[in-house]
């Protein structure tokens, strides 16, 4: 997901990323929570009704502002075919909006499988890339950007820092640790990757997923759990957490492998925050591989479901050698064409904010979207190496399905420039990104624009496949040279054979079950699918 950010060359990842919210005021849904008609904005299609319910006036909001900025606003139909007011029976506003917003997804079909762009494989009743937040927190207007998450970007966390995995069957499974977010109570009380469990709270699962996943759902979401369970070690462990605030790392682990000639240099790392959050330790880490002589890397990316373009930007240019010619093009992003040929009335009305909130001015005037130009031309990154670690060829990436938006970014910048290879599974598929467009009390994230590197590709709606195919290994710690995606990629980089069992076992409620298991979705994360950044330009 891309938001507005602004930074300023070399500086730009040393100080706050300010993050400017878009304001939707379409006459009739202002941020007053109120409707007036006489500031309604046309539109071309003239079977819209001028007056309705603010809930209609909403919806119709919703489709007409996608008819300009959704990047397959051509593949939709006219108002009055679309009847954005028929979506009534959700059970409240809020669902009934999402429905619109998820009907709008349903057109724009990719050819290469058949599907609209926004099908989500895993929950067809859900959109891949779009969705609306209501930022109302205890009956006022919040900014509460990314509410998804329970990690801001600047790394202030309210959770108990754990990511489950099931492993097993519908009548047979755990529920897994598949990460623990450094600084976070689960990591003081000693919690580790590759814990399971099937008691939570005094509630006993794994035997019929059906009947019990909305169980597990809320009773992971309550404040304080006590859970079950047993160690890597086959010892068991009854703990109890509470959510609490903390500055949460980034980094889940960094580490340099000498194998033979090579030095290897290995990070972990869970998402693109901010400066503060990340970029002072990516400098520690990438200053201590370049004085340890690193000659390879690992990049481990398999949590990591993106965050800060400009944090991403960073990383590449960490990573990138010297020899790559500085102001190389490294990616651009891409509006529809309305967009590009500024054919998009109702940005007139769209203030820019700040960070807090706040409407931007210049000499007393509100900065409005409709001053910037959204050519491609105008959005292109470029390449400008920093940091000590110069000579950087080979970098293997491990990916997963819930490897996305900024991490694909990265992934997909380099291969124009260097050796890289991916091991894991096929990755999330966001090549998208996007603002929020704010009507009344909700800010809509449309899929606004694509985002390719500099041979043009970028189409990866599907994920990006892995060279080699690896399953995640829940049972071995970050680091472990025995698991088996860091094994596949130390053995990519070295040409030796990877030290990898040829049967994976994992527990299921005390049982060793092989490699034929079932793993369900990861449930309950604290981390965010998206990429934040886009900076505007004016026209």
């Amino acid at each position: 997901m891309l938001l507005n950010l602004t930074y300023k060359t070399m500086k730009k990842f040393l100080v706050p990323i300010k993050i400017f919210y878009i304001t939707t005021i379409l006459g009739f849904a202002t941020m007053a929570l109120s409707c007036r008609k006489s500031t309604i904005t046309k539109n071309v299609d003239n079977n819209i009704p001028s007056t309705g319910s603010k809930a209609d006036l909403i919806k119709d909001s919703i489709f007409l502002y996608a008819q300009q900025v959704y990047y397959w606003y051509d593949a939709l139909p006219t108002y009055g075919v679309f009847k954005p007011r028929q979506y009534t029976n959700a059970g409240n506003d809020y669902d009934n909006f999402n429905k619109v917003l998820f009907q709008i997804t349903r057109y724009g079909i990719d050819p290469n499988t058949n599907h609209p762009y926004e099908y989500y494989k895993k929950n067809p009743q859900e959109t891949k890339y779009s969705y609306i937040e209501d930022l109302v927190a205890n009956g006022s207007l919040a900014i509460t950007q990314y509410n998804k998450q329970a990690i801001s970007w600047n790394g202030e966390a309210n959770d108990v820092g754990l990511g489950y995995q099931f492993v097993g069957t519908p009548s047979n499974y755990s529920l897994y640790i598949r990460y623990v977010t450094p600084g976070s109570p689960a990591e003081r009380a000693k919690f580790t990757r590759g814990y399971y469990f099937n008691k939570i709270n005094g509630f006993s699962f794994g035997n019929n997923y059906s009947l019990e996943i909305d169980r597990i759902i809320a009773e992971l979401n309550k404040f304080s759990l006590t859970i079950e369970g047993r160690k890597q070690d086959g010892t068991t462990f009854n703990t109890t957490l509470s959510k609490s605030f903390y500055n949460a790392n980034p980094i889940y682990l960094d580490s340099i492998y000498t194998l033979g000639a090579k030095k290897i240099g290995y990070m972990a790392y869970a998402r693109f925050s901010n400066s503060n959050n990340s970029i002072l330790k990516f400098n520690a880490i990438f200053n201590e591989f370049a004085s340890n002589g690193v000659t390879d890397l690992v990049i481990d990316l398999r949590y990591n479901g993106g965050g800060l373009i400009s944090t991403a930007e960073y990383l590449i240019e960490l990573i990138g050698p010297s020899r790559i010619p500085n102001n190389s093009p490294l990616f651009s992003e891409h509006y529809n064409a309305k967009m590009q040929n500024g054919d998009v009335s109702f940005l007139k009305n769209q203030p820019e904010r700040d960070g807090n909130g706040n409407i931007i001015y210049e000499n007393g005037k509100p900065i409005t979207l409709n001053q910037y130009s959204y050519k491609a031309e105008n959005y292109v990154t470029r390449f400008n190496k920093i940091g000590p670690l110069n000579n950087i060829e080979n970098v293997v990436f491990i990916v997963s399905d819930y490897t996305a938006s900024a991490s694909e970014l990265v992934i997909n910048a380099l291969k124009p420039y260097m050796n890289v290879k991916t091991v894991g599974t096929t990755t999330f598929g966001k090549p998208i990104g996007f603002f929020p467009i704010r009507i009344d009390k909700y800010d809509v994230y449309y899929s606004m624009f694509n985002v390719k590197n500099s041979r043009g590709e970028g189409d990866y709606f599907s994920g990006l496949t892995p060279d080699y195919i690896i399953s995640d290994d829940l049972t071995k710690l970050f680091g472990d040279t025995k698991e088996t995606n860091l094994a596949m990629a130390l053995s990519v980089l070295t040409g030796s054979s990877p030290a990898i069992a040829s049967k994976k076992y994992m527990m299921v409620k005390g049982q060793s079950m092989a490699n034929d298991l079932v793993s369900y979705s990861p449930i309950n994360d604290t981390e965010f699918k998206g990429m934040i950044g886009g900076r505007l330009h004016k026209k």
